[in-house]
């Protein structure tokens, strides 16, 4: 965890507005959360979320497992040996 962190501080800062359009997206994304919780968007009023969020679980459970499985098993048989990536 130290090591992280030391090399977290040696990399390069963002820029000024890439920490502007961060901001600006967390914002927007507040803001529409709190329209929705309070019953001004009734565009999503018969979308089951719940269905949704467990979608985008287990898409991303198995984009972790085929990246792991490239990273293990095919990425060190296939690459010659003179490349080091």
């Amino acid at each position: 965890m130290v090591k992280w962190k030391n090399s977290r501080r040696k990399s390069k800062p963002s820029c000024e507005l890439c920490r502007r359009v961060r901001l600006i997206v967390v914002i927007g994304m507040l803001f529409l959360g709190y329209l929705a919780a309070a019953g001004y968007l009734n565009i999503i009023a018969n979308v089951n979320l719940t269905a949704i969020a467990a979608d985008l679980v287990c898409f991303t459970a198995a984009v972790m497992i085929l990246w792991k499985y490239y990273q293990e098993y095919w990425k060190p048989r296939y690459v010659r040996a003179g490349d080091k990536k």
